[in-house]
This record gives structure tokens, sequence and C-alpha cells, in this order.
């Protein structure tokens, strides 16, 4: 059994992916740190965690349309 796979439509798509998924990973470190050593600062704490959550979503909708096969 073989399969066929094609190159992605947008080769700098998949360096894309990376940059958010690493931005998100940066700002997930950050809440970490935010949370350890400042409980109280809710407006940072947000504004980290949400912030990972936004870049993880928009990896994930460019990684769909540009990277993954659609058949």
């Amino acid at each position: 059994m073989t399969f066929k796979v094609d190159p992605p439509k947008a080769p700098r798509a998949e360096l894309l992916v990376a940059a958010l998924l690493g931005a998100a990973a940066v700002l997930a470190i950050a809440f970490i740190a935010v949370l350890a050593l400042d409980r109280h600062d809710t407006q940072l704490l947000g504004l980290t965690l949400g912030g990972a959550f936004a870049l993880l979503a928009a990896a994930l909708i460019v990684a769909a349309k540009l990277v993954l096969p659609h058949e």
C-alpha cells in the first residue's frame, strides 16, 4: 500500500505555522511565569493566556487552509 503525498500549496505556510506555534508557546510560558510571580495581576494573566490561545487558533486555521491536503 503506497500513499501519494502532494507538496503543500504554499511552502511558506509551514514556516508561518511553526512561527505561530512558537509564539503561542512563548506566551504560554509567560503565563506560567506571571502566574508564579504575580498571581494578582489578572489583566496580564488574561493577556498572556488569551494571546497564546489566539495564536494557537491562528496556527490551526493556517494549517487547515494552506498546509493540509484537501480532497
